[in-house]
């Protein structure tokens, strides 16, 4: 125990262990307590109850520091210093002056670590440092409480200026559109609500489920115990899986090492049921933890649930700039409206609240509800597809995607797996086929007894189960599966050994039982499985390999192997056959001991029978399935790490010369779609921005029915349907954009914003140059006669005497009848015009719902321009105009639309163009993988097959593609093949 002698009041107990505390001395004091006691009766008790939750403030209450000599209270405080971020704990190490993560066993133990020390338990002590410092092992998913939940979606930025709109709005009288938008926020706030508390809950039960496990410990009087314990799970494996010991190895090289890519086999995931224990005579088997909690590989996932990465999209934050400059916009609105009424002497407070009306026109409130619309859309398209996304924003992310990489099988190819037949050999040649398909058993032999011994598989409740290719291959042979009997048992195995033998409709063999003695399971990195088994009644033991064939050929003698091999396995795999390659050796062992003893590098194999995964299969597989382009060269790519005397290499390799391609995106489409929503909603705040500025001239604005007209029955109707087009059906050979700030969509809003202008303010000071026009119109009739002459309009423009004062927030005026129908048309033209289909959406038509709407706003709009109803007049607060007028009005929206279409869609949607004046400037893509391929499809020498290319030096480059967060679209590099045009992507495998 270290004291700290200046004071004499503060000890450290333990010091540099891991269970360190530091010790406080402290004295009790009559005032003090005598003050807390009444305390506590003036606040009936509430101050005991803070005590009782905090004891070490009654301490500091009570007492008063002392050394600890002295002391009659002692207050123990741990030296543990540690965070927790996203469900993982970190322990501040004093002595490395950093933190480091706990919950889990140090790699850099070595498997004689592992069995000596770690194997008999953990003393008590041990479990209870352990217990404080790594916490409980539990994967806990808390459920949020509504509440929470619904504090966090309204404290949204978007909806508390949304709720500051609306509060506005409704000062002001226009309820209808407001109570719209309340009840449509209210909808997307409980769903959203909903949502997460359902994913919450659903995630909570999935964690949720214990199995009972026994572990070892040590108690007092020092013997081991067996108890049980609750272990929180996941799932476990996807099929049974054999489970080897760790190797009782005695060299210090960490266990992750020793075992090199094949640890997992000793691993049991959190999760993992065990259905089957077999004992090696060496003792009981145990398990020791690795990972307790978030630590395991199902706690990252569940982590990966519960804090998915940060969008890093462009999407969202050229969508947050675009806010912005709607936002900027509405300010430079509110002061020009403060400037408007203020020299016409307007009271302030009319004043401020007409220049706020003009601020909450830029942002549209309806904006977060369209752009989750889309998504949603997307979601169910995808949903019919039988695709499920965790992440619904990410949908967006997926247009923007220019690499997938597959996973043949189960993926590209059906689930399940038949067994075609086999190719034996003898003599140095390939043997005739047999083919399961006739019926016949497959006749003994070496390769018989390759199919039936060389596999993982287990019994379990008279059942074999395992890897599907090795019950598939097992089922070929007609023979069964039993546990060890003493008859076929060798002396000195353990009853664990796995007993074959031939089953009713197997052909006659001379061998009773095949008895597997050794196995070394299967290695991804190695290809290849072994097996040494002994034949019931011989006195040899037998070596069988199964792999991938160009592996296995590797372990046979060269004279065993045909020489035709490479040919006859192209056949097949060009057939699109998973073909598996088998060997056979008999070894020249006499004792037991020195079969178990056997190290997998020594064996070497005589024979092949023809039967992993072959890389033309693959090929082929890609070209059945329509993923490679017709025409494409595929070429395989090694790559060779740099080594101590050898530098890094890179092979190339013409694998495939032809192949055709299709595939469905839906990405695609709903980043379109977003991309249109968010175009539309800015020109919708922009044209409405700009009719109000106009109005604010003379101190007048729009009727409420006529925003209403325009904000419920055209956008929030088209915004909620826009998105529904579904996706094209066929795969684009290039990307959309992926930036709202790309030059196409900024001069998309900046050209429509520039038309709109332009006709507005012509209108504004065109219907002024009229005879019939003034400035106030107070007659309350409308026009009986709707065709009557300029001398009837202008005489009685002439003898009216009234009062030529504007009224601040008047409506009715000639300016507003004219602007609304060349907004309203403008809202809907603007809408079809932002919803292009091909290439990556079908055509506008097919979006039954929002044509449908698009036409009846259009000739709702054109009703009212041209209706003499006095009821229309009256509740849209129009004046009636003379029809020559309203036919230029018409004419007017027309040609803007004409003028935007074309624009649009012959100039900024012409990639064509844009390419052209992309080569013009000498502007290309920043990715530099689109660098590369432009220069490799330049390069005459390529691509260069059965090449090896050496580094100079042995270091290795990074790379990183700062083309990815800015993906820019270049010409796409094309090559003439058999008279057509097609683009040549290159596949590789490094």
């Amino acid at each position: 125990m270290e004291v700290d002698c200046k004071k004499g009041q503060r000890a450290v107990l333990n010091p540099g262990e891991e269970n360190e505390l530091e010790a406080f001395g402290y004295r009790s004091h009559t005032v003090r307590s005598a003050l807390c006691f009444i305390a506590s009766v003036l606040t009936c008790g509430v101050l005991l109850l803070v005590f009782y939750w905090r004891p070490q403030w009654r301490v500091w209450a009570t007492c008063v520091p002392c050394p600890l000599q002295e002391a009659d209270t002692v207050l123990l405080r741990t030296m543990l210093r540690c965070i927790q971020v996203q469900k993982i704990r970190y322990v501040w190490d004093n002595l490395e002056k950093q933190f480091q993560k706990v919950g889990l066993l140090e790699d850099s133990n070595s498997c004689y670590d592992i069995h000596h020390t770690y194997g008999l338990g953990l003393t008590s002590e041990e479990q209870e440092v352990r217990r404080l410092v790594c916490g409980p092992n539990a994967i806990e998913v808390e459920i949020q409480p509504i509440w929470k939940l619904l504090v966090k979606q309204v404290l949204n930025p978007f909806y508390v200026f949304q709720a500051f709109t609306l509060i506005l709005w409704l000062s002001q009288g226009y309820l209808e559109y407001s109570v719209a938008i309340i009840i449509l926020s209210v909808i997307s706030i409980v769903l959203s609500v909903y949502d997460l508390r359902q994913q919450s809950v659903n995630l909570h039960n999935l964690v949720e489920e214990h199995n009972k496990v026994r572990v070892t410990i040590n108690i007092k009087d020092k013997e081991l115990e067996e108890e049980e314990s609750k272990m929180i799970i996941v799932l476990g494996e996807s099929i049974p899986v054999t489970k080897t010991p760790l190797p009782q190895s005695e060299n210090t090289m960490p266990w992750k090492s020793h075992s090199l890519e094949d640890y997992r086999r000793h691993v049991l995931f959190c999760g993992t049921e065990v259905i089957q224990v077999k004992p090696s005579g060496q003792g009981p088997v145990r398990a020791v933890v690795l990972q307790i909690g978030y630590n395991t590989a199902k706690g990252d996932l569940v982590r990966s649930i519960l804090y998915p990465q940060p969008l890093n999209f462009k999407l969202y934050s050229d969508a947050f700039k675009f806010i912005v400059f709607l936002a900027c916009l509405g300010i430079l609105g509110f002061f020009y409206a403060l400037g408007v009424y203020m020299y016409h002497g307007v009271p302030a407070r009319d004043t401020m609240t007409m220049a706020l009306l003009l601020l909450t026109v830029t942002v549209p409130p309806v904006l977060p509800a369209a752009l989750t619309a889309g998504i949603v859309y997307a979601q169910k398209r995808l949903q019919r597809k039988g695709i499920f996304c965790m992440s619904p924003q990410r949908i967006n992310m997926c247009g923007q995607i220019n690499l997938v990489c597959f996973d043949k099988t189960g993926t590209l190819t059906e689930d399940g797996l038949d067994l075609w037949g086999t190719v034996p050999t003898a003599d140095n040649c390939f043997q005739e086929v047999h083919s399961f398909a006739s019926g016949k058993a497959l006749p003994w032999g070496p390769l018989c007894a390759a199919m039936a011994s060389c596999h993982s598989l287990i019994l379990l409740d008279g059942t074999v189960q395992g890897d599907p290719l090795d019950l598939k291959m097992f089922e070929g042979t007609a023979w069964k599966m039993e546990d060890c009997s003493v008859q076929y048992c060798v002396v000195g195995t353990s009853d664990s050994n796995v007993i074959l033998k031939p089953g009713p409709r197997a052909s006659e063999s001379p061998v009773e039982a095949i008895t597997v003695l050794r196995q070394f399971p299967f290695s991804s990195g190695l290809q290849r499985m072994s097996v040494v088994a002994q034949l019931a009644g011989g006195d040899r033991f037998h070596v069988y390999m199964k792999g991938a064939p160009e592996t296995v050929a590797r372990f046979c003698r060269l004279e065993t192997v045909p020489k035709n091999f490479s040919q006859e396995l192209r056949t097949y795999t060009m057939q699109g056959f998973r073909v598996i390659a088998l060997a056979h050796k008999a070894l020249k062992m006499g004792a037991l001991s020195e079969v178990l003893s056997l190290a997998r590098e020594i064996l070497i194999y005589i024979q092949l029978a023809h039967l992993c995964d072959n890389l033309q299969t693959a090929i082929t597989v890609a070209k059945n399935s329509g993923m490679v382009p017709q025409g494409s060269r595929v070429i395989l790519v090694e790559a060779k790490e740099p080594e101590e005397f050898a530098p890094a290499s890179v092979t190339w390799q013409l694998v495939e010369n032809q192949a055709n391609g299709g595939v469905r995106v839906e990405g695609r489409a709903a980043l379109v779609s977003s991309f249109g929503v968010f175009k539309y909603l800015t020109m919708y705040g922009i044209i409405q921005f700009i009719g109000t500025s106009l109005l604010y001239w003379q101190l007048q604005l729009f009727g409420n029915y006529q925003y209403l007209m325009q904000d419920v029955a055209i956008t929030l109707m088209v915004c909620l349907t826009m998105s529904s087009t579904q996706a094209y059906p066929k795969l684009a050979p290039y990307r959309p954009a992926g930036q709202l700030l790309s030059p196409p969509l900024l001069l998309s809003v900046i050209l429509n914003s520039c038309f709109t202008c332009i006709v507005q303010i012509c209108a504004f000071l065109f219907v002024k140059q009229q005879p019939w026009y003034f400035e106030v119109y107070r007659c309350s009739e409308c026009f009986l006669a709707n065709q009557m002459d300029f001398s009837m309009n202008v005489s009685l423009g002439r003898n009216w005497t009234g009062n030529a004062t504007l009224t601040p927030g008047s409506i009715l005026s000639f300016e507003s009848t004219t602007l609304w129908p060349i907004t309203t048309i403008n809202c809907i033209t603007v809408a079809f015009i932002f919803s292009k289909g091909k290439p990556f959406r079908k055509p506008i038509y097919t979006n039954y719902i929002f044509s449908f709407l698009l036409l009846s706003a259009l000739s709702l709009t054109i009703f009212i321009l041209f209706s003499d109803f006095q009821d229309i007049y009256r509740g849209m607060e129009f004046i009636p105009t003379i029809t020559s007028w309203r036919v230029l009005i018409l004419v007017a929206a027309l040609i803007q639309f004409c003028v935007a279409f074309f624009v649009e869609d012959a100039i900024l949607q012409n990639r064509e163009l844009w390419l052209l004046i992309k080569k013009e400037f000498g502007f290309y893509s920043k990715s530099q993988y689109r660098n590369w391929q432009k220069k490799l499809a330049e390069d005459s020498t390529w691509p260069p097959t059965n090449r090896t290319d050496y580094s100079d030096d042995g270091k290795n480059g990074v790379y990183v593609n700062l083309g990815y967060e800015s993906p820019q679209q270049i010409p796409k590099e094309k090559g003439e093949l058999r008279g057509q045009t097609t683009e040549e992507p290159f596949f590789t495998r490094l």
